[in-house]
C-alpha cells in the first residue's frame, strides 16, 4: 500500500520534506544555526520593511499592535470565560478547581438531563518535581524576595559607608549626581534621577559610574541601565502580582512559570547571561507565544533591542525543541505516552458508563489541525489548502487526559490528512506509538479504515450537534454518538492549545524550520501545563464542561465552504425527494430482487449491492488507487427500486468525496493536455493521406 501511495503522490507539490516529530531519531535531524536566523534590531526593521513587503504576501504582514497587546494582557481570561459562558449557556463557569463532591453532583445532574451515563470524574495529577535545581530555586526565591523590599535611598547612611568595599562612597556618587543636576544634564526628581539614587547603592555600580570619563557618558550609561531594568521590573510585577495577571500574560500561574525556568535550567541547558536572567528569557519566549507578538513589540515591552529579544527567544526555543541536539529537549520528554505499553485502561473510560466496556481497548485519538504559516510568496502554493492561507498540516495523537502523545509537524497545508497519517505510521524514524494487538485509536472518517484505527459508521449521524433534537434511533447511531463524544477529546485539546498560544493563528516571519520548532514548543508547553498544574484555570473549565469545544478561529476558505454548503443543500433536496409520499409509493417495494436471485442472475454493481450483497470490486481487488481514498461501499438490504436508488445516490456522494481528495493531491507546476497532442497527430495523418 505504501508503494501505491508513493506512486499516487510522487509528483505532488506537497512533499513533507521538513516534517519532523519530537520522537524521531536524533541522527536524522537537520540542525539550524541560530546565527542564520533573521536577527534584526529595531532600526533595521524600519529600513527593511519595504523589502519584506515584496517577499511576503499581504496577509502575512505582522504589524506592530502595542495597544492590542496591552488589551490582551488584561482581558485574555475574561474573554475566554465570556466565550465559554456564551457556548454552554447560563451555567456557573469559574475556572477554579471544582470540589470532587460538587463536581460529581453536577455530573449526575447533567447525565440525568441528557439521559446518558455518568461523566468521568476529575483525574488527579501530581505536580512533577524538578530535582537537581535547588541552587537555581534558591536564587529565584532570593530574587523574588529582594524585589518585594522597599528601595530606600539611604544617603549618608554610616552603616552603608562602613560596609562598602569600594573606594567610591555613596556620598561621593550622590555629589556627582547633584553636579549633573546643577549643570542641567539631569532633571532633579525625574525618573532617571530617582533610579540613579537607588541604582548607585550597589558598590560595583558606583565603581563603574565613577570611572566613566564625563557626565554625559554617565547619563547615557544610567539611561541604558534604567531602560534595561524596566523589563525585569515588569516581570517581577507580573509574577508577584494578582494571579490573573500572570495567567493573562504568560498563560500559566506564577509557581508553574518558575518551575518551568528551573527545569529548563537543570535539565535542558538554558543559562542566564550577565545582563539577562533565565526568568526574563523564558518570559520573552512565553510572551511571544502567548500574544503572537512581533520582535519589535516584544522588544518594546521588555525594553530590549531586537537582536537581544531574538537571541533570548531562540535560546529558550532550543532548550524546548532541542533541534541542534537531535530534538532531545523538553518536547521529547513531555510529548510521549504515559504508558508506552498501553496495558492499562484509561480512567476516563472506566469511570464513564457511556464508554465502558465498549471502548475499553481504546488508547487515544488521532486528528489533524491546520496552523498558520508565514511563507515566502514564491513558495506559498504548496502551503495553501482548504484554509485558503498558507498553513502547516499537523497530525497529533492525544490521550484522554488532553495530553498529546505524538505530533508530526512540517507537512504543507495542501497535503491530505491521510497522506500525513500514512507517512507517520509507515516511517520507522518517526517512532510513532503504534497500538499493540487488540488496541486501537479513534479516528474520523477522513482516515483509512484499518486494523488499530477505528472509524465511525459511514453515512450515519455522527457529530454531537446532530443528536440535540433527536436521540439515536439504532445501534449504529448510538455507536457513532459515543465515538464522536469520546473522540472530541482531541478537538478540545486543539481548541485550548490555539486559545492559549496566539502565535499559532499568525506566525511571525521566522524561517520554516523555526516555525516548525515553535509549533512543537507550543504542544510541549501544553503538555507541561497539563501534567504539572492541577490548578490550571483553562483545563479546569474544560473539566467542568466536558461537552465544550473551543472553536477554531482558522476557518475553511469561502470557496470550500460554499462547496460544502452546496453539497449539503443537494443532500437536503435528495432527502426531500426520498421522503415524498408520491415518490415512495412508486419505488418502495417495487421490483424486489432477493440476494439469492441477484447472485443466480449474475447481477453486479448497484443492482447487486441493493440486494444486500456488500461487494465492490474496488474494495475487494483494491485496483488503481481506490484503497488510498476514504470512501465506503454503498449497499442496501431491501432489494427494491428504492434501495437501488439509494445505492446510486450514495455512490454519487462517495464519488464526490474521492474527487475532492484527489483534487488536493494534484501536483502543481505546468501541465499538458495529451488529448490535444493526440488530435494534432490525427490531423497530421489525415492531411498526409489527402496529399498522397
Amino acid at each position: 500500500m505504501d508503494d501505491l501511495w508513493s506512486k499516487l503522490f510522487e509528483d505532488s507539490y506537497a512533499n513533507g520534506e521538513g516534517c519532523v516529530a519530537p520522537t524521531m531519531d536524533p541522527q536524522l535531524v537537520q540542525p539550524v544555526d541560530i546565527e542564520e536566523e533573521n536577527i534584526e534590531s529595531e532600526e533595521e526593521n524600519r529600513t527593511t520593511q519595504g523589502f519584506e513587503d515584496l517577499l511576503y504576501s499581504q496577509d502575512n504582514q505582522h504589524s506592530s499592535q502595542l495597544h492590542d497587546l496591552e488589551v490582551d494582557e488584561s482581558s485574555f481570561w475574561n474573554n475566554f470565560m465570556s466565550e465559554v459562558n456564551h457556548c454552554v449557556g447560563n451555567q456557573d463557569v469559574s475556572g477554579t478547581q471544582v470540589p470532587r463532591q460538587s463536581q460529581s453532583n453536577n455530573v449526575k445532574k447533567c447525565a440525568k438531563t441528557q439521559n446518558i451515563g455518568l461523566k468521568p470524574t476529575q483525574m488527579t495529577r501530581k505536580r512533577r518535581q524538578s530535582g537537581g535545581a535547588a541552587q537555581l530555586s534558591s536564587q529565584l526565591n532570593s530574587l523574588i524576595s529582594n524585589s518585594n523590599r522597599a528601595l530606600d535611598v539611604l544617603i549618608g547612611d554610616s552603616t552603608v559607608n562602613t560596609q562598602s568595599t569600594t573606594t567610591v562612597s555613596l556620598t561621593a556618587a550622590i555629589s556627582v549626581i547633584n553636579r549633573m543636576v546643577t549643570d542641567g544634564i539631569m532633571e532633579k526628581g525625574g525618573d532617571l534621577w530617582c533610579f540613579s539614587l537607588s541604582f548607585l547603592k550597589d558598590d560595583l555600580n558606583r565603581e563603574i559610574f565613577s570611572n566613566i570619563d564625563d557626565d554625559f557618558s554617565r547619563k547615557a550609561w544610567l539611561k541604558y541601565m534604567h531602560d534595561t531594568s524596566k523589563g525585569q521590573e515588569w516581570m517581577r510585577e507580573v509574577l508577584n502580582g494578582h494571579p490573573i495577571r500572570c495567567v493573562n500574560t504568560f498563560r500559566m500561574d506564577s509557581a508553574l512559570f518558575k518551575q518551568l525556568c528551573e527545569d529548563l535550567y537543570s535539565k535542558y541547558g538554558l543559562r542566564s547571561t550577565r545582563n539577562m536572567s533565565i526568568v526574563e528569557k523564558v518570559g520573552i519566549f512565553i510572551y511571544t507565544l502567548a500574544m503572537g507578538a512581533s520582535n519589535r513589540d516584544v522588544g518594546e515591552r521588555f525594553q530590549r533591542s531586537g537582536e537581544t529579544i531574538s537571541r533570548a527567544f531562540h535560546e529558550v526555543l532550543e532548550a524546548i525543541s532541542g533541534r541542534s541536539r537531535g530534538y532531545q529537549g523538553l518536547a521529547r520528554d513531555i510529548i510521549t505516552p504515559n504508558d508506552p505499553t498501553f496495558q492499562a485502561i484509561p480512567s476516563y473510560i472506566t469511570n464513564d458508563a457511556r464508554y465502558m466496556p465498549y471502548f475499553k481497548d481504546c488508547i487515544g485519538c488521532i486528528d489533524g489541525t491546520h496552523i498558520a504559516a508565514c511563507i515566502l510568496e514564491a513558495d506559498q502554493l504548496r502551503y495553501r489548502g482548504r484554509k485558503g492561507i498558507p498553513t502547516f498540516n499537523v497530525m497529533a495523537v492525544c490521550d484522554f487526559d488532553m495530553c498529546f502523545t505524538f505530533i508530526s509537524v512540517g507537512w504543507e497545508g495542501s497535503a491530505h490528512d491521510t497522506r500525513v497519517f500514512v507517512h507517520a505510521i509507515s516511517t520507522p524514524s518517526m517512532n510513532f506509538p503504534k497500538p499493540p494487538q487488540g488496541r486501537y485509536y479513534l479516528v474520523d472518517k477522513g482516515y483509512p479504515d484499518k486494523q488499530g484505527y477505528l472509524v465511525p459508521y459511514p453515512r450515519i449521524r455522527y457529530h454531537q450537534s446532530q443528536f440535540e433534537q433527536e436521540p439515536p434511533t439504532n445501534a449504529q447511531e448510538a455507536f457513532n454518538r459515543a465515538h464522536s463524544s469520546l473522540r472530541s477529546c482531541i478537538e478540545r485539546s486543539f481548541g485550548v492549545l490555539k486559545k492559549r498560544w496566539k502565535i499559532l493563528a499568525k506566525m511571525p516571519q521566522f524561517s520554516v524550520e523555526t516555525q516548525i520548532d515553535v509549533i512543537m514548543a507550543t504542544f510541549a508547553l501544553h503538555n507541561y501545563i497539563r501534567k504539572n498544574s492541577q490548578d490550571d484555570m483553562m483545563f479546569n473549565v474544560l473539566e467542568q464542561h466536558p461537552d465544550y469545544i473551543p472553536p477554531d478561529e482558522l476557518q475553511d476558505s469561502s470557496s470550500n465552504t460554499s462547496t460544502n454548503e452546496s453539497l449539503s443543500q443537494t443532500s437536503t433536496e435528495m432527502k426531500e425527494i426520498r421522503n415524498n409520499p408520491i415518490f415512495l409509493e412508486r419505488v418502495e417495494g417495487i421490483g424486489t430482487i432477493r440476494a439469492e436471485e441477484a447472485l443466480n442472475w449474475g447481477l453486479s454493481g448497484p443492482m447487486l449491492r441493493a440486494s444486500g450483497i456488500e461487494w465492490d470490486l474496488r474494495k475487494i481487488d483494491q485496483y488503481e488507487c481506490y484503497d488510498e481514498f476514504a470512501w465506503e461501499v454503498q449497499w442496501q438490504k431491501e432489494g427494491d427500486s428504492l434501495a437501488r436508488y439509494l445505492v446510486r445516490i450514495g455512490e454519487m456522494e462517495e464519488s464526490i468525496k474521492m474527487i475532492q481528495q484527489a483534487r488536493e493531491g494534484i501536483p502543481g507546476g505546468p501541465y499538458e493536455n495529451l488529448e490535444i497532442r493526440r488530435f494534432d497527430r490525427i490531423v497530421y495523418f489525415v492531411a498526409a493521406i489527402l496529399n498522397f
